[in-house]
C-alpha cells in the first residue's frame, strides 16, 4: 500500500537542526498520526511521502519555505503566562 491522499499515516521522526541535533521525535507516546493530503503536516513533507509504500525508512530535509515557513519577526506573538 502507498501513501495516498485520505490515508492516515503514522510516522516515527526524529527532527533535525542544520548540524543535526535533534530537536523533535516521535516518543514513548508512539508514532505521529495525520491525514495525508490535508495539511496536517508541513506540505513540503506530505509532498515527499505522497506515493510511499507503507513500512519505508527514509531521510528527507527541507528547506525552511518547505517546512514551517520563512523566519518573519512580524509574525512574532508574545502571550502573557497567564493565558495558557
Amino acid at each position: 500500500m502507498k501513501i495516498k491522499n485520505d490515508c492516515i499515516v503514522e510516522l516515527t521522526y526524529q527532527l533535525k537542526d542544520e548540524d543535526g541535533n535533534v530537536v523533535e521525535e516521535s516518543g514513548a507516546d508512539g508514532p505521529m498520526s495525520y491525514l495525508h493530503g490535508h495539511g496536517e503536516i508541513p506540505e513540503g513533507l506530505e509532498r515527499e511521502l505522497d506515493g510511499v509504500d507503507v513500512g519505508v525508512e527514509m531521510e528527507v530535509t527541507l528547506g525552511p519555505g518547505e517546512a514551517f515557513g520563512d523566519y518573519d519577526p512580524e509574525k512574532i506573538l508574545a502571550v502573557p503566562r497567564d493565558q495558557f
